[in-house]
């Protein structure tokens, strides 16, 4: 009788206390999390989305893919509608997404909900697994606390809700992962566990380069923890640490002597480094602002940088950050667990942020999700510093009397977080509000006008649409991105005179710009001017060799003309780089039966119908060509 009742206390305290009741909570935390990004399922592809995933070829084909990792960083105009070679973890997660689904945006939300809901279910396992492993607490209310507080941050909504920004999802999955395995490395001196761990962090510097913190966090994290601060104790398990330190030389000398450089490859303008580094512990003070009153946040902060060390908000930021430092450094000498998990939070913070605000200039000071991993440890130690003033006691339970008054606090945080993640899952459903937003807050930001004015443009309002691009265009005259969507509403309206003044303008402002020598070309085919057409077709084949959407038209260029073998070999061409091109396996088709080649014909009728089963248009060409070859 005895024997069970300890059987039945064991399973109440170890197996529903310590397991089931917080995976329970933490379970309900991700439904509601569900349930607050549920408005961005839908929402279509926005800025960066466009060009890296929408207009895409090599996300289309495995071949494809392949292929493009094995190219360095050309000039910048290649690499605008192609993988970037450096992150090919995100951009394989985008070719098994279209393979899926093809370009259907609800699929790619899905899939960033599902790695943000997996981030913070790692993070959970991580803390606990710290707080027991260091200190010996058994207690899931920590963890639990800080995972539901990352999961329901309306911050988030930034990297969630934007599909381009799932590198950072995944970098930050396969970072926590490596960070988990490595602590049972130490504990089991296991082998395979720091295999486990080193391949992760591979995965996560293959996501994205911000990634390359995690040595120098792992040795802090031994350092503090572990060793208790002892350098000596420390040397013990080098074997462990060195090779994180390999890996990362290895990456950093492939990305400097293959890729080109360091720093973000892919900005097309950046900000002057001595400006960039001056400018950083504002932003610093921004990002602090925004995860603990998370106002003012928007897709796209235009913050002009200032060049003075003597303005205000310069010289105070600076006293800030060198006041932070001091405090990290004051916390060595303080004994007890608590200054040691402020100080590695707050080290945490800092050092997570370091690639994208330190020497490493990009085209924006200030982007919401290069805090998605680093505001853990922001959180992290105000939660502590939340625990201390309000004396919670967690061996009596986070909802005991004693602790109601902080528990109610925190819970009502928690109520608050949700409904502003809510409105901010609401905001980026739709693009125009989307951009309306950042028109609001940063009034002179040019790209925003343009941007607003091709949501606008998308869900066919071109009246509004044009407004924007003159808003736009009075801002900045030159900019070409605005006057090559003006362009496209004119198209849209066939006003081909006004369509065609804007591309010319922006073949002289952007020689490099491919769409535009794409769209004149198709004015100038349904013009019946073939021999201009066909010329600005090849211009934009030499200045993007892999736009399947130029090989077909330059093929049905030559269809129209009964240029059948032409025709034939550029719809080839067209489905080399998109193998899912349903069109021009139907003309293609169409091709043979005018050529009275009906068997190739029916192949390629066929070819169309197994991109989309259910084309009720292909699959009657098809029924009908076979009944023709068998009577």
């Amino acid at each position: 009788m005895k024997n069970l009742e300890e059987l039945i206390q064991f399973i109440k305290v170890n197996i529903f206390r310590q397991t089931l009741y917080p995976l329970a909570l933490l379970c309900g935390g991700a439904i509601l999390v569900v349930l607050l990004y549920l408005p961005t399922i839908r929402a279509p592809f926005i800025l960066d989305d466009l060009p890296k995933i929408a207009d895409n070829s090599e996300i289309r084909s495995l071949p494809l893919f392949i292929k493009s990792l094995g190219y360095s960083y050309g000039t910048i105009q290649y690499n605008i509608n192609h993988n970037d070679p450096s992150r090919p973890m995100t951009y394989f997660s985008y070719f098994l997404n279209y393979q899926l689904r093809g370009l259907r945006t609800g699929t790619y939300h899905a899939v960033n909900l599902l790695l943000h809901l997996g981030v913070t279910f790692l993070l959970f396992f991580l803390i606990r697994k710290i707080s027991s492993s260091v200190y010996k607490i058994s207690s899931e209310t920590i963890p639990l606390l800080v995972a539901i507080l990352f999961a329901l941050h309306p911050v988030q909504a930034s990297t969630v809700g934007y599909i381009f920004r799932r590198s950072d999802l995944l970098a930050a999955f396969f970072y926590l992962l490596s960070f988990y395995f490595f602590i049972y490395t130490i504990e089991r001196k296991s082998r395979f566990f720091l295999t486990v761990s080193l391949s992760a962090f591979i995965l996560s510097l293959l996501s994205k380069q911000s990634a390359l913190t995690l040595p120098l966090i792992l040795w802090i994290y031994d350092f503090t923890f572990i060793a208790d601060r002892n350098l000596s104790e420390i040397k013990a398990r080098a074997r462990f640490h060195r090779p994180f330190w390999l890996v990362l030389v290895l990456y950093l000398v492939w990305r400097y002597f293959y890729l080109g450089g360091l720093g973000d490859l892919e900005a097309m303008e950046r900000i002057k480094p001595s400006l960039y580094i001056l400018n950083q512990p504002s932003i610093l003070l921004k990002y602090i602002q925004i995860l603990m009153v998370p106002k003012f946040l928007c897709l796209d902060h235009l913050i002009i940088p200032e060049t003075s060390f003597f303005e205000f908000k310069i010289w105070f930021s600076w006293g800030f950050f060198l006041g932070l430092l001091f405090l990290i450094f004051l916390l060595t000498f303080i004994k007890g667990w608590k200054s040691k998990v402020v100080q590695f939070s707050l080290l945490w913070f800092l050092i997570q942020l370091a690639p994208t605000s330190s020497f490493f200039p990009t085209t924006r000071l200030m982007v919401e999700n290069r805090i998605y991993l680093a505001g853990i440890g922001l959180g992290v130690a105000v939660l502590s510093l939340f625990f201390v003033l309000f004396k919670l006691d967690l061996k009596k339970g986070f909802f005991a009397k004693e602790n109601f008054m902080g528990s109610l606090l925190f819970f009502s945080l928690l109520i608050l977080f949700s409904i502003f993640t809510y409105r901010r899952n609401v905001v980026y459903g739709n693009p125009v509000y989307l951009w309306r937003e950042v028109t609001k807050l940063y009034p002179h930001h040019t790209l925003a006008y343009s941007h607003l004015g091709l949501a606008y443009s998308m869900r066919g309002d071109y009246n509004k649409a044009l407004v924007s691009f003159d808003q736009a265009l009075q801002l900045d005259p030159h900019l070409g991105e605005a006057t090559y969507n003006k362009g496209n509403v004119y198209l849209e309206q066939e006003s081909y005179d006004n369509a065609l003044g804007c591309y010319k303008k922006v073949m002289e402002l952007e020689p490099q710009f491919a769409r535009s020598y794409h769209n004149a070309a198709l004015i100038y085919a349904r013009r019946k001017n073939f021999v201009e057409a066909e010329a600005l077709y090849r211009k934009t084949i030499q200045l993007d060799p892999t736009s399947s959407e130029a090989y077909y038209n330059l093929g049905l260029l030559y269809h129209t003309q009964n240029r059948y073998n032409e025709a034939l070999e550029y719809y080839e061409k067209a489905i080399q780089h998109n193998p899912k091109f349903i069109q021009a396996y139907y003309n293609m088709g169409a091709v043979y039966y005018q050529m009275k080649d009906a068997i190739r014909a029916l192949e390629k009728f066929e070819q169309a119908l197994s991109c989309e089963p259910y084309n009720r248009i292909v699959r009657e060409r098809v029924l009908s060509l076979r009944r023709q070859l068998q009577s």
